[in-house]
């Protein structure tokens, strides 16, 4: 993007509108264009569509008396889905984006799309390719976790998962479960429902030399079963150019199926995060996650399965002169062997998973059931009971439970809470002596504690509320609760020396509301959320006041649908947040925070057009740690394009 960020003046980074200007006006012009050539292509694409339908009917009437053979279509299969019949909404606390969610939101990596979840408090150490997290009510080490299609991924370097290290491409859905005691993120790889092969485009540039490139390649039918193959990249100069970031990564996926009921699948997937050496160190890790799962539907509303998945880190140690792995990080892999039985029947369902698990600083064992119901006439609920085993004969047991009525009078009531105990996941890697001369015999791990055994926090978690519906506006109310006997922080090189320290009790509220505004303008829709909690200084990760709100517009055009438009303007901002304690840090509280955005996207048949813009004010103090400023602002356009072959 020449305009916006190739040709940017050069001016002391203190002096951000002249940029701001620029891009800007770079991106009024480029939107004029390209809606122009937008709804140009839509006409075209309209009369063609009219031209297809006439030739396609006097061809099939050809056909109709020549042919009679009859040819039976194939039709894709893919691995069954475990049940996951929880309502998706405000009130139960799931948020869900399916394939066409993700092709239209503005949120390019898996965490800007957590930061669409009210509630939910995303912790960056700085631009893309930095360590980066989110966390909500608190949670801290070993409640914010990460799910693939049903099997957990392990921390690695850390309490939780970098998700700087984890990419969207060749994800088919993602879902998010926002519990009072824990965040979970399930992420579920493309399912194929058209006998075609796929192919999916993803380019993007911006200022601070933004770049993005994610591709997807799917085969339906393909060396005996089908194929996914995917690529993600992003990368940038970071605020002030000063600061660059990488992560890129592959994921390959093979499926075969036995017969009619049983399918095994295997795949790899890699992510390497490139960060500037002063700040960490090792400055390229890479995660690498490869496994096996089967699947058997014993009958209709039967199946069970296994899975074998082994996860480890990698590491470029050619910035630490003779220095080997060993030298800078644990090395040893986390693997995991289990096996799960399924039910779905009528309103009812039933999910059981059982698995081993090896490698350092984690649970050794994990048993888990969930279960629930839904009837019309009255509601749904649904549980949950987990069972950690750990090292020296320690046991952590969670529970959770949620329940909902159905709407009358346009009003529905609704409960949650989560108790027990959870253990922490850690990670102790040796310290390295100070860096090498060159020329020198590679430096010796420093001498460190051995590492001490599993820490667990016990906590109790409430939420319930009430949802008003009338017609397509609602709105709803929540009462929160939450009660820990210690707080964590997540480990990863952000926080990682945080310190434990004793918990406490927190109370709150929540609203949201969706208000359409179609009698103004067809497709326009105001939305927004806030929550509110106690004051407090020393419960980290958990802001006085949490807010988003947007107005927006979605609207489609001709009768083929050829044309669609998103427009999007908002805001979302946070209190000052405690951070976990450091030893020797003199303050652990980071500023108040807020961010206006904006988002155009236009669909023309296959092809879609985004821009998007962030922090449009310009705010130069925004941080989620201290002294890891954000960028002031950036502006980035590129294309997003399905291809069926």
């Amino acid at each position: 993007m020449r305009g916006v960020s190739g040709a940017l003046p050069s001016r002391c980074p203190c002096e951000p509108r002249p940029t701001l200007h620029r891009s800007l006006c770079s991106g009024y012009v480029l939107l004029l264009l390209c809606f122009s050539l937008a709804w140009t292509s839509a006409l075209a694409a309209e009369g063609a569509a009219k031209v297809r339908v006439v030739q396609q009917v006097t061809v099939d009437s050809l056909d109709a008396e020549q042919d009679t053979t009859e040819v039976e279509p194939f039709v894709p299969r893919n691995l069954t889905a475990r049940p996951e019949p929880i309502p998706v909404g405000w009130a139960s606390g799931v948020w869900e984006w399916d394939t066409e969610a993700l092709r239209s939101t503005r949120a390019i990596t898996i965490l800007e799309l957590l930061q669409e979840v009210p509630g939910v408090v995303p912790l960056r150490a700085g631009d893309y390719g930095q360590p980066a997290s989110a966390t909500a009510f608190g949670s801290g080490a070993g409640r914010v976790r990460l799910y693939l299609d049903g099997i957990e991924m392990p921390p690695l370097d850390g309490g939780v998962v970098d998700l700087a290290r984890t990419g969207l491409a060749g994800l088919d859905r993602v879902r998010v479960e926002r519990r009072p005691g824990e965040l979970r993120v399930h992420l579920f790889p493309l399912e194929f429902t058209d006998p075609r092969p796929y192919s999916f485009l993803e380019v993007g540039t911006g200022d601070l030399s933004t770049n993005l490139f994610r591709g997807v390649f799917g085969h339906p039918s393909a060396f005996g079963g089908n194929i996914l193959v995917a690529l993600d990249r992003i990368d940038t100069q970071g605020p002030g150019r000063q600061e660059p970031g990488t992560s890129s990564g592959a994921h390959v996926r093979h499926t075969l199926f036995r017969g009619e009921r049983l399918g095994v699948a295997w795949d790899f997937r890699t992510m390497t995060s490139k960060r500037p050496r002063d700040l960490w160190r090792p400055s390229k890790v890479g995660r690498t996650d490869l496994g096996v799962r089967s699947r058997y539907e014993w009958t209709d509303w039967l199946q069970v399965g296994a899975f074998l998945r082994n996860s480890s880190l990698s590491s470029d140690t050619t910035d630490v002169t003779g220095a080997t792995l060993e030298d800078i990080m644990n090395g040893e892999s986390r693997s995991q062997l289990g096996a799960h039985i399924s039910a779905s029947r009528g309103g009812a369902w039933l999910d059981a998973t059982y698995q081993r698990q090896g490698g350092p600083g984690w649970a050794s064992s994990d048993q888990e059931i969930r279960g629930g119901g839904t009837r019309a006439s009255i509601g749904g609920a649904t549980f949950g009971v987990e069972r950690q085993g750990w090292s020296g004969g320690e046991n952590a047991v969670s529970y959770h439970a949620r329940a909902w009525t159905r709407a009358v009078l346009g009003v529905s009531f609704f409960g949650e809470i989560e108790d027990g105990r959870l253990g922490v996941p850690f990670f102790v890697p040796p310290q390295l002596t100070e860096d090498p001369d060159p020329g020198e015999q590679p430096p010796k791990p420093a001498e460190v504690d051995p590492p001490q055994p599993p820490s667990f926090s016990q906590g109790t978690g409430v939420r319930m509320g009430i949802e008003i519906r009338r017609r397509d506006a609602r709105f709803g109310a929540a009462l929160l609760s939450i009660d820990q006997d210690s707080l964590h922080a997540l480990g990863l090189p952000t926080d990682r020396g945080g310190v434990p320290s004793a918990g406490g009790s927190r109370s709150g509220s929540e609203i949201s509301l969706d208000l359409p505004l179609s009698g103004a303008i067809t497709g326009l829709s105001l939305r927004g959320s806030a929550q509110f909690w106690d004051k407090t200084d020393s419960w980290p990760y958990v802001p006085e006041r949490i807010y988003e709100g947007r107005l927006s517009l979605h609207d489609v055009f001709f009768d083929s649908e050829s044309l669609e438009l998103w427009v999007a303007v908002g805001a979302r901002g946070r209190d000052p947040m405690s951070l976990p304690a450091q030893p020797q840090a003199a303050a652990n509280i980071v500023p108040f925070q807020q961010s206006w955005y904006a988002q155009l996207q236009v669909r023309v048949s296959s092809v879609r057009l985004f821009f998007l813009w962030e922090n449009l004010t310009v705010r130069d103090k925004n941080q989620d740690y201290l002294g890891r400023i954000q960028p002031r602002t950036r502006a980035m356009y590129g294309i997003r394009w399905t291809m069926w072959n």
